[in-house]
């Protein structure tokens, strides 16, 4: 499948989890998504516009990911990270670095 190498996003913020975002193409419409899709993120509130190709570099997610999902399915839902796996993978990361400078 051929990703567009540029696509314009609408990104909305989620109302039913802190740090939930739904990419959709800004030529989606809201009303067009799964009900399912709908009752997880409750209420959306547009949080910015935004031109995505594949080397867009984005906090927490990757935007070839993001184009692909939109292209396939649709939408793309950014879920939050969870805190406990975000810090063991820090803790791994923190771990081997001390190795390193033995």
């Amino acid at each position: 499948m051929t990703v567009q190498p540029e696509r314009t996003c609408n990104i909305y913020r989620c109302s039913l989890k802190e740090g939930m975002y739904l990419y959709l193409d800004h030529n989606s419409i809201l009303d067009d998504l799964p009900d399912a899709l709908k009752k997880k993120i409750g209420q959306p509130e547009l949080s910015m516009t935004l031109a995505i190709t594949a080397d867009t570099k984005l906090a927490n997610a990757k935007a070839a990911a993001i184009l692909d999902a939109i292209e396939t399915q649709g939408f793309y839902l950014q879920i939050p990270i969870n805190p406990i796996d975000y810090m063991q993978e820090v803790n791994k990361a923190n771990h081997f670095l001390s190795k390193e400078s033995i």
